[in-house]
């Protein structure tokens, strides 16, 4: 995980348990204390449903009892012992797959805002690129203006030019006459 990750790892001792029980875990240490979730306002996952024998039960500690009375289990420092145990390899896995989770959108984010980042730049590109060819177009178009203005003023001199040639020819014709 990157230094610069706004997702802080968690470790084993962020989670305080319903039932302080048996368990030598202190609580969340302040260095382990993060803002509010950005995801705090999204759907709520599922409950999870801890089913023994077709029962459902509201805990897994529940669901262990249960299952230790169904199998005749007496011994309450072994029940208590298995439900430590498994709730500490839960807490384990769920850091694990908190982690990676948040690894993985880490990664994710970086990804979009590297795509993001190159988009942008294509755009800059394509504007700059625009400005020259508006820059060409406006130059043609001036190109062009500037030659009908030529275009006018050559067919202004040679209706001109035709008109002195029509008088010389006429000169000339009335010279040969004489």
């Amino acid at each position: 995980m990157a230094s610069g990750s706004r997702y802080a790892l968690l470790a084993e001792d962020d989670f305080e348990s319903d039932n302080p029980g048996p368990s030598n875990h202190p609580g969340p240490s302040q260095a382990h204390t993060r803002p509010a979730s950005p995801a705090a306002t999204l759907q709520a996952y599922p409950e999870i449903q801890w089913i023994y024998a077709g029962v459902e039960y509201d805990s897994l500690e529940n669901a262990i009892r249960a299952s230790a009375d169904s199998l005749g289990i007496n011994n309450q420092a072994y029940v208590d012992w298995t439900i430590s145990v498994t709730r500490d390899i839960t807490r384990r896995e769920v850091v694990n797959v908190y982690n990676v989770l948040g690894g993985k959108i880490y990664e994710h984010r970086n990804d979009f805002l590297n795509e993001c980042d190159t988009t942008h730049a294509t755009f800059k590109e394509l504007d700059v690129s625009m400005t020259g060819l508006h820059t060409k177009a406006d130059t043609a178009g001036n190109l062009a203006l500037k030659a009908v203005e030529e275009n006018k003023q050559l067919k202004a001199e040679l209706v001109t030019v035709k008109a002195d040639l029509e008088v010389l020819n006429r000169n000339n014709t009335e010279l040969v006459k004489r």
